[in-house]
């Protein structure tokens, strides 16, 4: 297990930062902290319950984050019969 601190100076004036770059969505320190730890360690997968917020946030290389509690993306086979949704 590994245990990164989030409250060096220079980690917090980062998250700061990201707060502030984020201001129109509602971005609070846990947030922040953890979109940092993802950016250090090259993670895209995000465990959240609330994941309105981390659809908005993204690396600084500008990826998305993947909610990992999302279904699936499934696309249809080529020739597959799709239901009819109208009458």
């Amino acid at each position: 297990m590994c245990v990164h601190d989030a409250c060096q100076p220079s980690l917090v004036t980062s998250t700061a930062l990201l707060m502030d770059r984020y201001a129109g969505t509602p971005m609070d320190f846990a947030d922040a902290t953890c979109v940092l730890l993802a950016q250090r360690l090259d993670v895209h997968e995000v465990l959240t319950l609330d994941p309105r917020g981390f659809r908005a946030y993204g690396t600084d290389a500008g990826q998305p984050f993947r909610m990992v509690l999302d279904p699936p993306v499934t696309v249809p086979r080529r020739n597959a019969v799709l239901p009819r949704i109208w009458p």
